[in-house]
């Protein structure tokens, strides 16, 4: 709003609002400070002033229509808000609603974000399933012959079955490293600085709920255990299907494979 109005600290602007009993009342004030939050709806559309003036210009007589309490999040929200009613002597006709009773838009697209994030880690593993294996046929099906020498010689399948598996295990534990440490980098670096969207969300206006302009990563240690140990199995499996296919081939069809 500030950047819309042109507004720097001592601008005067004009308030238009209306008293506690629904007459209008308009408002000059000076501007003493600007500030900036993560949500673009408050940056654009709250200002705040003094109690006392509010309660004077408003004539609220002392009333409020809303009190925020910052509590930490092992505390009943109902039963903490409750006491601090009665603490502070309020009126019992007051409303006590929880952060989830007013975001449940934010919760359900949170949840919808879980579901989409495990569908495309499934297709991330789909893909290096498909990567992995077309690397794998294409060393096993280019050493046939060299196979068949191998078999020629006295080693059984199981043996050339398992070498093929332990190679591919070993791909994957370089792969699984390699993405793991540049993963681990860029990761720390979202969850230092994030990345601002706000000259995107800025644009958009009010989509009915609150929308951060800064995205923030997070630290998620089970998912990078199991993403590295998966890379790691999955090479391995999809290696011992062109390895069990090319030694169910006789001798001597490997030794005059081209």
């Amino acid at each position: 709003t500030a950047d819309d109005l042109g507004a720097e600290i001592g601008y005067m602007i004009t308030i238009a609002t209306r008293t506690r009993d629904g007459y209008r009342q308009t408002i000059r004030m000076p501007v003493v400070g600007i500030f900036a939050t993560p949500n673009p709806v408050v940056n654009r559309g709250l200002l705040y002033m003094d109690l006392q003036a509010a309660d004077f210009y408003l004539e609220m007589d002392g009333a409020v229509t809303q009190i925020d309490v910052a509590l930490s999040d092992r505390a009943d929200r109902e039963e903490s808000g409750i006491e601090f009613a009665a603490r502070a002597d309020l009126e019992p006709e007051f409303d006590v609603v929880t952060w989830n009773d007013l975001a449940t838009e934010v919760i359900a697209v949170a949840q919808a974000d879980m579901v989409s994030s495990f569908m495309i880690l499934f297709l991330v593993f789909i893909i290096a399933a498909v990567g992995v294996g077309n690397t794998m046929l294409m060393a096993v099906f280019e050493r046939v012959r060299e196979l068949g020498m191998m078999r020629a010689l006295g080693m059984r399948d199981k043996q050339i079955q398992l070498t093929f598996v332990l190679e591919a295990a070993g791909v994957g534990l370089i792969g699984s490293t390699i993405g793991l440490i540049l993963g681990s980098i860029g990761n720390w670096y979202m969850v230092t600085y994030g990345f601002d969207f706000g000259f995107a969300i800025q644009s958009i206006g009010n989509v009915g709920y609150r929308i951060a302009t800064v995205f923030y990563g997070s630290w998620n240690p089970g998912t990078m255990v199991v993403a590295f140990f998966a890379g790691i199995v999955i090479s391995a499996v999809i290696a011992w299907v062109p390895a069990r296919r090319v030694t169910r081939m006789t001798i001597t069809e490997s030794l005059v494979h081209q």
